[in-house]
């Protein structure tokens, strides 16, 4: 049996920070694109407090044309 695998929020946070550095997109223009009320919830991610939800990690895959894998960390 394989070992159960756990998401590291941390790591994932950090992901997301460089995906969006690199991108040279503003946490606005991220919050505009998934539609959220605030970019709160962008810093919330990006330190590690939280983890997307599934359908924001499907958009951010798809906004900076990446996997889900390589957002995550695991």
């Amino acid at each position: 049996m394989n070992q159960k695998q756990k998401i590291n929020k941390v790591k994932t946070g950090l992901n997301l920070y460089r995906l969006i550095e690199a991108s040279g997109k503003t946490r606005i223009e991220i919050a505009e694109y998934l539609e959220l009320e605030s970019t709160r919830v962008i810093y919330d991610w990006t330190s590690g407090i939280k983890l997307p939800s599934l359908e924001n990690l499907l958009n951010l895959s798809i906004l900076f044309h990446v996997s889900i894998e390589d957002i995550l960390g695991a």
